[in-house]
């Protein structure tokens, strides 16, 4: 689930591995907040720092893994920029900054990952 301001989306992941070290690669469908399918998820994620480094996005209107688009939502922490993060084998929750497709920068994110 990523969340900010008042947008809510949450994904079907179909693939999903977290690491104790903080290593993450997941990816799967997106939807808003009513359940509509609005693109595709990805995320990735290295722990080489006590916070994961690397990036989630939402591609709006890809259908599938490695498809870019112009619009796009995406958060992490690239290129060192402030972030907090609680990692397991089994869940990832980052809480960092967000920007959109144009560089705008959005109000901070909340992501929730959770592997079966």
């Amino acid at each position: 689930m990523l969340t900010y301001a008042d947008k809510t989306y949450s994904a079907t992941l179909q693939l999903c591995s977290l690491y104790d070290s903080g290593d993450a690669l997941f990816h799967g469908i997106a939807y808003d907040s009513d359940g509509n399918e609005v693109g595709y998820l990805e995320g990735d994620f290295v722990g080489l720092t006590d916070v994961p480094n690397g990036e989630a996005r939402i591609d709006f209107g890809a259908k599938a893994t490695l498809q870019s688009t112009d619009e796009f939502v995406a958060m992490g922490s690239p290129g060192g920029a402030n972030a907090l993060g609680d990692f397991t084998a089994t869940e990832l929750i980052l809480a960092a900054g967000t920007w959109q497709s144009d560089g705008a920068q959005l109000p901070p994110a909340t992501l929730r990952v959770t592997c079966p």
